[in-house]
């Protein structure tokens, strides 16, 4: 086996979010750590539902889904998380894109965890 190199430096990108009066604000959002990834997919494993054998069939509630993984990785210019109360205010199409960024940064798609399988 190769050795193997890893970096503990938390990935990071600039993000700008424009308001109402055409202010841009830049936001980072980071990496997610071993435990804040653990803490989201405990809530989101919480609303789960599951047939008569154990398989999982559904989200019983998709409250939360976006703005919590948000909470725990984009952080306004003062270096403080994002309040869910504000990413919710957001439009469903800027929530969305800023949602699937996390997940990639984090490595929560799909194809990063058939990545990890295969590695």
């Amino acid at each position: 086996m190769e050795t193997l190199k890893f970096s503990v430096k938390l990935k990071s990108v600039p993000v700008i979010i424009e308001d109402n009066a055409d202010v841009e604000h830049k936001f980072t959002m980071k990496e997610l750590t071993g435990k804040e990834r653990a803490v989201y997919l405990g809530e989101m494993g919480s609303k789960m539902t599951f047939d008569d054998a154990g398989k999982p069939t559904g989200l019983s509630s998709f409250e939360g889904l976006q703005s919590g993984l948000l909470a725990l990785c984009l952080f306004d210019e003062n270096e403080k998380p994002v309040e869910k109360d504000v990413l919710e205010s957001y439009p469903a199409g800027v929530l969305s894109s800023l949602f699937a960024a996390a997940q990639e940064l984090s490595g929560l798609t799909a194809a990063a965890q058939e990545q990890a399988k295969n590695d």
